[in-house]
């Protein structure tokens, strides 16, 4: 129940000091002021209540880890399918890769592989 309702806002309002009026406000004067609470079976509810959503928090927390890790995994994974050529069906009509670097290489000559030696050297 806020304290700002008509059950608690009207018990403060009559009483003899203001709200946000710290030096007129004392233990003496705080016992004073009645602020009425739910029933037993009112704060059960809302003890259940929130139990149950710290309870969905924490299990979603869980999986947010879980998924971080597996993200950082993903990664991983997805290059190795593309490597092994798992990630689109591949067409037997293809030539294989050897032969096309063995093609790209005919095409480029002898001189650029000669350069790519010395820059790997270098």
């Amino acid at each position: 129940m806020p304290l700002m309702s008509r059950a608690c806002g009207e018990p403060a309002k009559r009483s003899r000091f203001a709200i946000g009026d710290q030096p007129n406000f004392n233990g003496s004067k705080l016992a004073e002021l009645l602020i009425p609470i739910g029933s037993l079976t009112d704060q059960r509810h809302v003890s259940e209540f929130i139990n149950s959503a710290f309870a969905r928090v924490d299990r979603l927390a869980n999986e947010a880890t879980s998924a971080r890790k597996l993200i950082g995994h993903l990664d991983q994974a997805v290059l190795a399918k593309a490597f092994r050529g798992e990630l689109v069906p591949q067409d037997p009509n293809n030539e294989p890769a050897s032969v096309l670097l063995d093609r790209i290489k005919k095409e480029r000559g002898p001189e650029t592989t000669k350069v790519s030696k010395r820059k790997a050297q270098g």
